[in-house]
């Protein structure tokens, strides 16, 4: 299980509901990045097994959670099988197995790394999108607040 451990928790700085949306963001994409950096360092060792987080649940999570900040101006974080939500709205992930990762390690080790350092990529891009709207979020809410 994969949770802020060892890493900063960073409830808060959210100061509304669309701050700790992005919140979690960054923080699932610094999980994934530890889970896909795993699955490189770790491909030549025998019993190795490649993991992942799975983003589609975390999306469609996000997703409904956005829906009800936007219906009733509240936000609710709801569980999923590998996503929860705890007290205090600290994020935990199960890992699960990656199949297609395993299969590809086996039979073309080339290929296997190329999908982590795509997937890595992409995980990067969308944790600074993550990163940069919350900060011109926070810029635009000071400059309000100081005017």
């Amino acid at each position: 299980m994969i949770g802020n451990a060892g890493q900063m928790d960073l409830s808060f700085l959210a100061k509304d509901n669309l701050d700790e949306i992005l919140i979690k963001v960054v923080e699932f994409t610094r999980a994934r990045h530890e889970v896909i950096s795993d699955n490189i360092k770790s491909c030549n060792l025998p019993d190795f097994t490649p993991r992942r987080l799975d983003a589609e649940e975390f999306a469609l999570l996000i997703s409904a959670a956005l829906a009800e900040h936007v219906k009733n101006s509240r936000l609710v974080l709801c569980d999923g099988q590998s996503v929860r939500f705890g007290i205090g709205g600290e994020l935990t992930i199960e890992p699960k197995i990656d199949t297609e990762a395993a299969l590809l390690r086996r039979d073309d080790c080339d290929s296997y790394i190329h999908l982590q350092k795509k997937r890595l990529r992409e995980n990067i891009a969308n944790n600074k999108l993550a990163v940069a709207l919350y900060e011109q979020k926070a810029q635009k809410t000071a400059r309000v607040e100081n005017h």
